[in-house]
């Protein structure tokens, strides 16, 4: 379909509209994000948007979304997946899917269409992914630590996308951990050796006494380093594919993830 610009303008700005009238609203951003997963999730509860949900819920935990202080990029970040998200409900709810949109709205359409695991982690991602690369400049105003923790974050769920597309690798047993319906990604949410509680994130310099904390930064380290490090190029260049965002490609230096400064320069890399 031949793109109508004066449609696709008015329901740009009535996603804007929506994604600002939350801006300074952390629990309105969850409420918004679970009104669309309850019709749109296709499952029981949120459905494919469970995991989503819980990221949310970890973020306002954690105060990066708080209207005083908080994190200008976690906040943009969150808020352009929010707009694309409700981009496309809109534009599907006045059927207007057939436009030319760009990537991240395509594919949260596609998913609407035809909800699986793996459209969902299209859609999602690409809509993170073109956050990280539009928001750059002000993820180089992070902490080191805080921009380090930005790569495994992405990289984590690039990775968790690679298991449910590929379904190769850990198989069965890698397909559960990594599905956005099941509770194991909340479960790591609420684990703070993998997603801090603390803003901004620190490494650690203390020796870790308490038995469950070094099985946690074991975990951490099996992870980020064994697991997902060694094949960061594939699978960074098969998320570019999948997610439509040939950029991703770029996110690296040397075949480990440096964001935000593989992107800008600088020479300050993420490591």
């Amino acid at each position: 379909m031949a793109p109508d610009h004066g449609e696709m303008e008015q329901l740009r700005l009535r996603a804007q509209a929506n994604a600002r009238s939350v801006w300074n609203d952390p629990c309105g951003r969850l409420a918004l994000r679970q009104a669309f997963y309850r019709k749109y999730g296709f499952g029981p509860g949120y459905g494919f948007g469970t995991s989503e949900i819980r990221f949310i819920e970890w973020m306002i935990r954690r105060g990066v979304l708080d209207p005083r202080g908080g994190s200008p990029w976690w906040k943009a970040v969150s808020g352009m997946n929010l707009y694309h998200a409700e981009l496309a409900r809109l534009a599907c709810e006045q059927d207007a899917g057939g436009l030319e949109w760009e990537a991240p709205v395509r594919l949260w359409l596609d998913y609407m269409a035809r909800p699986s695991e793996c459209l969902w982690y299209r859609a999602h991602n690409s809509s993170v992914v073109r956050s990280y690369i539009e928001h750059a400049g002000i993820a180089a105003d992070e902490q080191r630590d805080e921009q380090k923790f930005m790569n495994a974050v992405l990289s984590r769920l690039l990775y968790a996308q690679w298991i449910v597309g590929k379904r190769d690798g850990l198989k069965a047993l890698g397909w559960r951990l990594a599905h956005p319906t099941l509770p194991v990604i909340g479960a790591l949410l609420r684990r703070s050796a993998f997603y801090p509680i603390l803003y901004p994130a620190r490494t650690k310099h203390s020796p870790l006494t308490r038995p469950l904390a070094a099985l946690d930064e074991l975990g951490v380290h099996i992870l980020d380093n064994i697991l997902i490090l060694p094949q960061a190029s594939a699978l960074y260049r098969q998320a570019a594919k999948w997610n439509l965002i040939p950029e991703l490609a770029g996110f690296l230096h040397n075949n480990c993830p440096a964001y935000p400064w593989s992107l800008i320069g600088g020479g300050r890399f993420a490591s």
